[in-house]
């Protein structure tokens, strides 16, 4: 987890208490309190994160794929540069998802602002298949390298030289353990 991740979060939740939410003085430290023990767990770090961009992995519940999928995104994202993870929680109109079924899915997003006419809308499916790559090293590997195609700006034009230019990207952030894995799984489905 990178030194930026937690101090983030704090900064989040304090500005809550102080827009206003909680009038009590004494209530606003409290809350700030409460939420930074929260943070010596790194699950509840990860869900945060992960929160913070528009994300919909599924229904509302505990446990699950669920859950285990939202955990897995928000430690890659812990793992980012700040300046990554900055560009991509103010890219406007950029929704992550997860399938659970082989076919189509309903999911709502808020949207926080309006849309305008020609403005571009970013939608990164995670397939099912995504929790079913044999390591966590391997799904975050699938994971970042999703980041990087949004980093790099890429329209859905795939060649093997660009999917070569994501991964580099993700291993120029830290992710070369996790990208070798996931290359190690598509090895063996592609032989």
């Amino acid at each position: 987890m990178k030194d930026w991740v937690k101090p983030y979060l704090m900064r989040g939740k304090a500005k809550v208490c102080l827009d206003g939410q909680f009038k009590d003085p004494s209530r606003k430290e409290d809350i700030v309190e409460d939420e930074s023990i929260e943070f010596e767990n790194e699950e509840g770090v990860y869900d945060d994160l992960a929160h913070c961009l528009n994300i919909h992995f599924g229904a509302s519940g505990i446990g699950g794929d669920r859950d285990f999928f939202t955990q897995v995104f928000g430690s890659v994202l812990a793992d980012l540069p700040w300046e990554v993870f900055k560009k991509l929680s103010e890219t406007q109109n950029l929704f992550f998802t997860f399938t659970r079924n082989p076919g189509a899915e309903v999911k709502q997003f808020i949207l926080e602002h309006n849309l305008k006419a020609g403005q571009k809308v970013q939608i990164v499916i995670f397939p099912y298949a995504s929790i079913l790559l044999p390591t966590i090293d391997a799904i975050r590997g699938q994971i970042a390298v999703k980041l990087a195609y949004v980093w790099a700006e890429c329209n859905g034009h795939r060649t093997d030289e660009l999917e070569q230019e994501v991964k580099e990207i993700a291993r120029s952030w830290g992710f070369e353990k996790q990208i070798n894995a996931l290359r190690g799984c598509e090895a063996k489905t592609e032989g």
